[in-house]
């Protein structure tokens, strides 16, 4: 039995699944198709999801940016790699941008960050 939803459901649905069409889905008891299309059959509904998911979007920037700006090192891989390939350049060879503490973590200690920094820039001088 198909079932037929309204504008009102629809658009209540999209303001609770933070830009996630499954959740859509779920709030309507209906597939991730369905769903879908009926996100897309208003005009108010689908503004109302491409906002959703842009809060999802700027959510996920600033863990990233919180990670890069703690010295994670799979952020600053991505960035590196992202920047490179950007700029015409190949891949980032990683072990030059080694931002994990003396004990192997993924957290760096003030030290390890400070130890990077001075290595990259002595490196870029040697360029």
């Amino acid at each position: 039995m198909a079932k037929n939803y309204k504008e009102n459901q629809v658009l209540e649905a999209v303001k609770k699944s933070a830009g996630v069409m499954e959740y859509v889905a779920v709030k309507l008891n209906c597939d991730w198709h369905t769903a879908k299309r009926y996100v897309n059959k208003w005009e108010t509904t689908k503004e109302a999801f491409a906002n959703s998911e842009c809060k999802l979007h700027m959510v996920a920037y600033q863990s990233f940016h919180k990670a890069l700006a703690n010295g994670e090192r799979w952020a600053v891989e991505r960035m590196l790699d992202t920047s490179a390939r950007r700029n015409g350049h190949g891949l980032v060879d990683h072990k030059r941008v080694d931002h994990t503490s003396t004990d192997g973590s993924m957290s760096p200690t003030k030290e390890a960050k400070e130890a990077a920094r001075k290595r990259i820039i002595a490196e870029l001088e040697n360029d």
